[in-house]
Order: C-alpha cells, then sequence, then structure tokens
C-alpha cells in the first residue's frame, strides 16, 4: 500500500512541475517585465560583400537549447555594432518569435558557408507570429537591431558573415 501511495504521489509531483512549467513558458508575468539582460561580447563578426567588409559587430552567441529559446528577449537597448549569432549543430530551415523581445530586429538567416540566405526584416517587438522563417537550410542566425540589413546593405545570396569566438 505504502507502495502505491509513494507511485501516485511521484506522478502527481511530476505533473505538478510539468503544467507549472508550461505555464509559466507561456504567459508573460509583471516579474518578466523587469528583467533586463546585459550584453556580453563572445564573438566578432564581420559582413562583407567580396572583399568589402560592410559591418564589424561585437557578438553575443547562442549555443543552447536553452540560449536560442532566450535569444534577444528582456534587452531594451542594443547598440548598433552589436548582435547576437545563433549556431545550429545541424542546417534546417529555421523560423524565429520576437515574445518578450523588447526590440525591433532583423533577422538574418545563414547558409553553413557563410552566405546570407534572406532576411526577415523588421520583425516587431513582442510579436509571437508573422516573423518570415528562412527560405532553405540554415545553419547560422543573426539578429541585429532593426532597420541595420538595409543600412549596412547586406544582400541575400551575395553578402558573407564570418565570426570568430573570443576565448572566455
Amino acid at each position: 500500500m505504502k507502495r502505491i501511495f509513494f507511485n501516485v504521489l511521484l506522478v502527481g509531483l511530476i505533473f505538478m512541475a510539468c503544467e507549472s512549467k508550461s505555464t509559466s513558458d507561456v504567459s508573460t508575468t509583471k516579474e518578466d517585465q523587469n528583467i533586463e539582460i546585459e550584453f556580453i561580447k563572445q564573438g566578432e563578426l564581420w559582413l562583407k560583400n567580396g572583399d568589402k567588409v560592410l559591418k564589424k559587430l561585437d557578438i553575443e552567441l547562442a549555443t543552447t537549447e536553452i540560449q536560442h529559446s532566450q535569444g534577444l528577449m528582456y534587452r531594451s537597448f542594443m547598440n548598433e555594432n552589436r548582435g547576437m549569432l545563433f549556431i545550429f549543430e545541424q542546417s534546417e530551415q529555421r523560423s524565429f518569435w520576437m515574445k518578450n523581445t523588447r526590440i525591433p530586429l532583423d533577422i538574418i538567416y545563414i547558409k553553413e558557408d557563410g552566405t546570407v540566405l534572406n532576411i526577415a526584416k523588421n520583425a516587431t517587438a513582442f510579436t509571437e507570429i508573422g516573423i518570415d522563417s528562412s527560405k532553405g537550410p540554415t545553419k547560422f542566425v543573426l539578429e541585429v537591431n532593426a532597420g541595420m540589413a538595409d543600412k549596412w546593405r547586406v544582400k541575400e545570396g551575395e553578402t558573407k558573415a564570418y565570426f570568430e569566438k573570443i576565448a572566455q
């Protein structure tokens, strides 16, 4: 009897933990509105058309699933010379959302060879739907302030991205 009670209790606790997590993942709480994440430089990235450097950026890296899902959430400001580079293990079609992302962004989808595949321009802050996905497999995604892709003259199929990590 004790064993059955323990198993029922264990299943109930697991269910409550899962339900609690899924509820908090979906809603935005008051505490979320007070969170502010600071930029941490983890590398540098160059956008180039041929031999011409369009822009050199300081970048944060998103390499884990948790970092991929958080992205640039909870940032109220980002300098023009900064961005976040998402690095994935496999090249696949990608799509992004802007939940809890306070600043509008250009989302630059980059193929495994570094070539810009396509750009989702001016993704609206806090939007969870309607952001253009990649037009094919990408291994990298660069998020920068909205309007920068046009300002820097980033061109789909022509611009290449090169990056290097900084030793921590």
